[in-house]
């Protein structure tokens, strides 16, 4: 398959990676040591991004570390490779130190004084794009029960990553449905390749392809799925069939462009030959401004399935699930409804254990699906809110900023500002169909309202 880049604006996908250096260095002599080596002191800005700094940790160190990472305060919290800085998720650097610099932990950010010496994270940033990987990397896989055109790509990455790959610059990572499923995987084997992840994940118990249909008929090889070790929740294609692999494994991996994709991209894209993989800028724009004022619909699959986590409960017959993925309050509670039942609602019974459930994920923030809509706070099942574990001196509508959305807080609850990004709680209720006595259910949300003023 050829490549034709330089008349195409390819989407670059940052891939970045950390690096521990265990020696141990003041902030500025840090920093200095990353520069050299041509990269930076770790920026830390998702939460994804904080579990892959303190997995590294955990991995290269016999006992827990403290690091730095590029976080210094003059006035103002910055990073010091210029990433923005989200306060909220700062928002437990606490301490009073003459010269502050914020370390890393395995439970989450602290501050210290700059010329306290401490081992150090450094990163790189890499571009993946169509643009970086040499064109025989990137093979068309011919199929005979298809409509879809399939793209076999031999770059070592994650599952998680792999999908990013192929949502830039595809449709995704492959979905595959009778007939095609055994034609592509032996299609794929006769290229030499053995091991390739697809577009089957396992979020909240169940197998899900990334075009958000369950699995029906499933080709797994002898003794597979076995969820090896607990924690193998992504799929891949096998010796004689599909595994279930470790979803931060790096393989190969197959991607699809659905029937629909080159229509998509109109008249006016076709600045890019056919064939070529890469979808324009421009596009890709023209799709985020569309949602950039409602809630976006999230799948399933856009979510690490190892970031839904079932909640045991003691007191109810609902089921609870804690994704530790962060989004505004809307697009938390449209991941919830596609996937489950609703952004959770909890009775009485159920409200502290269900928090401390959370909590004991050493996670202190997560929407809840509690809302004040027209002077009321509202479940989203539909019910007024009855027994309320407001945190003290909350509910506050701090600044009049719009905080009209609850979240676990550390000893109760706080109302915040529904754009906001946290964690969040879904439930699948006992029963899905739910009366609604509120015509309205979610609160009039400016996502691209500022957030410098929301504190807590």
């Amino acid at each position: 398959m050829e490549y034709v880049t330089k008349e195409c604006s390819a989407h670059a996908l940052k891939q970045k990676n950390y690096t521990l250096v265990t020696t141990s260095a003041k902030w500025d002599d840090a920093l200095t040591y990353c520069k050299k080596a041509g990269q930076d002191l770790a920026s830390v800005v998702t939460v994804q991004e904080r579990d892959k700094a303190t997995s590294l940790i955990q991995r290269q160190s016999q006992k827990p570390l403290e690091v730095w990472v590029g976080l210094q305060k003059k006035k103002e919290w910055t990073w010091s490779d210029g990433s923005p800085v989200n306060i909220l998720f700062l928002s437990n650097l606490f301490g009073f130190v003459k010269d502050p610099c914020g370390r890393l932990t395995t439970s989450g950010f602290q501050v210290s004084d700059c010329n306290t010496k401490l081992p150090f994270l450094c990163q790189s940033i890499k571009d993946i794009n169509v643009a970086n990987i040499p064109p025989d990397k990137v093979s068309s896989v011919v199929t005979n029960y298809s409509t879809n055109e399939f793209y076999l790509v031999r770059d070592l990455l994650s599952w998680a990553d792999a999908q990013r790959f192929c949502q830039n610059n595809f449709t995704d990572l492959a979905s595959l449905h009778p007939p095609e499923q055994e034609d592509v995987r032996l299609k794929v084997l006769n290229m030499s390749v053995t091991y390739a992840w697809i577009g089957l994940s396992k979020p909240a118990g169940k197998w899900v392809w990334t075009d958000n249909t369950n699995l029906e008929v499933a080709e797994w090889a002898p003794g597979e799925p076995d969820n090896y070790n607990n924690n193998e929740y992504c799929a891949m294609f096998y010796v004689n069939g599909w595994n279930d692999k470790n979803c931060a494994a790096q393989f190969p991996f197959l991607c699809y462009r659905g029937k629909k994709s080159e229509a998509e991209l109109g008249e006016k894209d076709k600045g890019c030959q056919v064939g070529n993989p890469v979808l324009l800028q421009n596009q890709k724009k023209n799709a985020e401004t569309e949602v950039a004022s409602t809630a976006t619909t999230v799948s399933v699959a856009k979510i690490p399935p190892d970031r839904v986590i079932r909640i045991p409960t003691q007191f109810s017959i609902n089921e609870f699930y804690f994704v530790n993925y962060s989004l505004n309050w809307a697009d938390a509670k449209s991941y919830c409804e596609v996937n489950f039942t609703s952004l959770t609602s909890l009775k009485p019974t159920e409200q502290e254990d269900v928090r401390l459930k959370v909590l004991s994920w050493n996670e202190v923030f997560a929407w809840i699906g509690l809302s004040k809509l027209e002077d009321l706070w509202v479940w989203t099942d539909g019910t007024e809110l009855q027994a309320p574990q407001w945190s003290p001196g909350e509910p506050n509508n701090f600044n009049n900023n719009s905080e009209y959305c609850a979240m676990f807080w550390f000893n109760g609850w706080n109302d915040m500002n529904c754009a906001a990004q946290f964690p969040f709680v879904c439930y699948r209720g006992k029963q899905t169909a739910r009366a609604r006595v509120i015509k309205s259910e979610t609160p009039q949300i400016h996502l691209w309202g500022p957030l410098e003023n929301v504190l807590f």
